[in-house]
């Protein structure tokens, strides 16, 4: 009985844009990556993986996340209601723009990231520059931040995955249900006004599941 030839390996897309980026920045004099999308599309986990591997390439990258831009939980409560991380006017984004300039031209720079669980600053880091960097948050490919990119992608998922990536990470960080589904009504609206917008400003657009994996990847690359 004739055997019949193993599978061929699955595509993985994920990798294929690691691969694409890798490719791009060793052509490249600097690369500069934003990397956008709403809250719990895996930005952070994916600009690690890409400064990791570039830097094993010999392509040293540094990852300037924005949150570390964005102001303390208790400072953004008004009258009207919190202003979410999906509003720019949550951000300190004139400072995060002095940053990139002083990393882009050499210097050394000190950033707070930001604590999800308790909403405040975590103790502060330093950031140098290296050959690369990548800049990822949900203000990635909004003004000002948006024309330091020399290369960008776009991180998206349907609502409903979205929020099951967001009540699995708060549940563990002590919200209660009640309040992830209130703090996810509120970011529907703030997602349709802020973060949809920049999403056809993006050259790679990818769609992830509920594990981080791309399910399509359109490229627009002029």
């Amino acid at each position: 009985m004739p055997v019949a030839p193993p599978a061929p390996p699955a595509f993985d897309l994920r990798e294929a844009v690691k691969h694409l980026v890798c490719r791009h920045a060793a052509s490249a004099g600097r690369l500069v990556l934003l990397i956008g999308g709403p809250g719990y599309a895996g930005k952070s986990t994916f600009a690690e993986e890409l400064a990791n591997e570039l830097t094993k390439q010999d392509q040293p990258t540094t990852v300037l996340e924005l949150d570390c831009y964005l102001i303390e939980r208790s400072r953004r409560q008004t009258a009207d209601g919190p202003i979410s991380g999906y509003n720019p006017a949550g951000y300190l984004l004139r400072e995060a723009c002095r940053d990139i300039d002083a990393l882009l031209a050499g210097r050394r720079i000190v950033v707070s990231p930001y604590d999800k669980a308790t909403g405040s600053r975590a103790p502060p880091i330093n950031l140098c520059r290296t050959k690369h960097l990548i800049i990822e948050g949900s203000m990635a490919l909004r003004d000002p931040i948006y024309p330091f990119g020399s290369v960008s992608l776009f991180l998206d998922a349907p609502q409903q995955v979205l929020y099951a990536n967001r009540k699995r990470r708060e549940l563990a960080y002590g919200s209660t249900p009640a309040e992830i589904d209130r703090k996810f009504e509120l970011l529907l609206h703030d997602d349709a006004a802020y973060i949809a917008p920049q999403r056809p400003r993006a050259q790679m657009v990818a769609e992830i599941d509920e594990r981080y994996a791309f399910l399509s990847l359109k490229v627009c690359v002029s």
